[in-house]
Parts: structure tokens; C-alpha cells; sequence
């Protein structure tokens, strides 16, 4: 995991607000919002310990950073979800984004 994600991370077990870049965390009451180049790519729920991926974002912008730092959210929270992108198209857990 690249050291932004690894900080992007612990922001949200922190429960920090955090920016980092062209990446940002936004704390909440119950949750963390995380952006990237000023767009939502996902939501962390304390409570549920939930992550929801913006998928909206992630098929607008299906890019290789977009991926990273969703796959650095699922490795660090403990998620067993994959974000890839192929040939220009957004795929989580091999099913396609659309």
C-alpha cells in the first residue's frame, strides 16, 4: 500500500479530517467521506463498519489512482473487495461497473 493510503487509513480510524494531495478525508458524526481530485470515491459507516464505493465516480473516472486508493480503503479496513480497471472499464470484484 502506497504511504498516502496507508495515512488516508489512518485518518479514518482516527477519525480525522486529513489531506494529503489530490486526496482528502472529510470525518462526519458516523462516517468519513473520502475524495479524490475533489470527487467523493467512497464512504466509510462506523457503526456498520460498512465501506460503500461511489460507483458514479468510479464509472466516470475509472482510472489507475481511482483503483489504488479504493483498493488501499479495502486493504487497510479489512475489506475483502478488488477494484480494477480494464481496458478503460471500472470492475469490482471482476463484475463490471456500469
Amino acid at each position: 500500500m502506497r504511504v498516502i493510503e496507508e495515512k488516508m487509513v489512518r485518518a479514518i480510524k482516527d477519525r480525522k479530517d486529513w489531506n494529503g494531495g489530490n486526496t482528502k478525508v472529510v470525518q462526519s458524526s458516523d462516517h468519513a467521506d473520502v475524495w479524490l481530485f475533489g470527487k467523493h470515491i467512497a464512504t466509510y459507516v462506523y457503526e456498520t463498519e460498512d465501506l460503500v464505493v461511489d460507483e458514479h465516480t468510479l464509472i466516470a473516472w475509472p482510472t489507475p489512482t481511482t483503483a489504488s486508493r479504493l483498493n488501499g480503503l479495502m486493504r487497510g479496513l479489512g475489506k475483502r473487495d478488488r477494484v480494477s480497471v480494464r481496458m478503460g472499464w471500472p470492475f469490482i470484484n471482476d463484475r463490471v461497473v456500469l
